[in-house]
């Protein structure tokens, strides 16, 4: 729909006033070849811009939103529909909404391509190097994506949380940026399930958005990714992703192609491949995040991936295993993470394969495990497996290593129907006493089959 930039002859008066009090509050600042712009001026959002082109300032005409702080001297702006401080949700003090046809904004959507609208919005931010884009609470129906060019940087995308509802309708990620420093928060995302086809995202971060931000975004039914994260120097943090796909499709929650990003405090649930998988992706940092009910692969995946820390992470109902490092994945750390529940396979909790080197397993917990808790895989080199504790009574065993200059120590294992404790190895004893839950003693030691126990 059409940019309602309407002028109001009974508030031109007011201008002259604004743009005196702007002279006073900036008295620093020569404001020349000055420009008057409104933006839904029949609107409860009523925005006044004041400016030059490089420099600009935006006044709100109605609900007392134009204060001064009395401490710093400078002027702030506040939406009147939600009470939010714009000066600091907004890098550039320029801001429009989008809301379905009916409400009150700068563009009005249909229920049909609402992609273009949206697009529209984003295109009037341009010639102000960024600003925010609100989307209001209502459905959006997108026909393509909705794309933040590389040539646009800075530009902020606010829901109104999950009742900001934007569904793709074909195969094509829902937002796709490639501007750097992109912030995409509070909105939820969906694709159409099986029929979204493999290009179907809920959040790229496409190639060149590095050092943006995702935050409490909902995505559901997706055909590819939840999220892909092909840059870098990203912060992607409670955002949920959930039934990520069909049976027939193969679907990651969260995807990273890139390096140094931030995974934090994230939930997938039903995930048709991995929870998170890390792809040639480096020195990224996971960790916090919650994945339930992962089919096919496993919850973690590592595929030809260096030095990433993976850690305190919760893993419930994997397929697979719980964490893996494939394909010559060097240098990562496996640090304290909750891994709970084999559902079928006979894959080890924790897998390190032939082609991977130099990794660190430590401080983890695996409970109700079917196979083996660590499997080490042959040609495996320098694995390091220090502190971690399994605990169930039908798994197959603790570490299963069949890797080169293996180090293991203080790693224990509790059979839950016998209290019977494994501590390092059967090479490495640590003698000590040990209490089960009812309080009752048990000495530890070398049994006389060269196993240690407790008894």
């Amino acid at each position: 729909m059409k940019n309602k930039h309407m002028k109001k002859n009974k508030i031109l008066v007011t201008i002259f006033g604004l743009l005196l009090m702007v002279g006073l509050v900036v008295a620093t600042t020569t404001i020349s070849d000055t420009f008057v712009k409104f933006f839904g001026a029949d609107s409860p959002d009523n925005a006044l811009q004041v400016g030059n082109g490089s420099t600009t300032l935006s006044i709100w005409s109605e609900n007392d939103t134009v204060k001064i702080n009395a401490t710093n001297q400078k002027i702030e702006f506040y939406s009147p529909v939600s009470g939010i401080n714009l000066t600091t949700v907004n890098r550039t003090g320029y801001v429009l909404v989008v809301a379905p046809v009916g409400t009150p904004a700068d563009y009005n959507t249909d229920a049909s391509g609402d992609q273009t609208e949206i697009r529209n919005a984003i295109d009037a931010l341009g010639p102000f190097g960024g600003g925010t884009v609100i989307i209001r609470e209502g459905y959006y129906s997108t026909s393509g994506f909705i794309e933040i060019k590389s040539s646009e940087p800075n530009v902020t995308i606010i829901g109104a949380g999950k009742g900001t509802h934007i569904e793709g309708t074909g195969n094509f990620p829902i937002i796709e940026t490639s501007g750097k420093y992109t912030v995409i928060k509070d909105i939820y995302v969906s694709g159409v399930g099986e029929g979204g086809g493999s290009n179907n995202d809920g959040i790229r971060l496409a190639s060149g958005s590095d050092f943006s931000e995702v935050s409490g975004v909902w995505v559901s039914a997706v055909g590819q990714a939840g999220f892909q994260i092909t840059s870098s120097f990203n912060k992607v943090h409670d955002n949920t992703v959930f039934l990520t796909g069909s049976d027939s499709v193969f679907a990651d929650c969260y995807q990273i192609k890139g390096d140094n990003n931030l995974l934090t405090n994230n939930v997938c649930e039903d995930a048709e491949d991995s929870c998170i998988e890390i792809n040639f992706g480096d020195f990224n940092f996971v960790e916090g995040n919650y994945c339930f009910n992962t089919d096919v692969f496993s919850s973690i995946m590592l595929r030809t991936s260096l030095s990433n820390v993976i850690s305190n992470n919760y893993i419930y109902g994997s397929d697979n295993s719980g964490v893996e490092m494939f394909d010559k994945s060097h240098g990562n750390m496996i640090i304290g993470n909750y891994i709970d529940t084999q559902v079928e396979s006979d894959e080890d909790a924790i897998h390190v394969c032939l082609t991977c080197n130099n990794n660190t397993i430590m401080n983890n917990f695996i409970v109700n495990w079917n196979s083996y808790g660590i499997g080490i895989d042959g040609s495996a080199n320098n694995t390091v497996v220090i502190g971690n504790v399994m605990q169930g009574s039908t798994h197959k065993g603790f570490v299963r290593d069949e890797g080169v200059n293996t180090v293991a120590s203080n790693n224990l294992e509790i059979n839950t129907d016998f209290y019977n404790l494994t501590i390092g190895t059967s090479a490495n004893p640590i003698n000590t006493t040990m209490y089960s839950p009812d309080g009752s003693q048990f000495e530890c030691g070398v049994d006389n089959s060269g196993g240690f126990n407790c008894v």
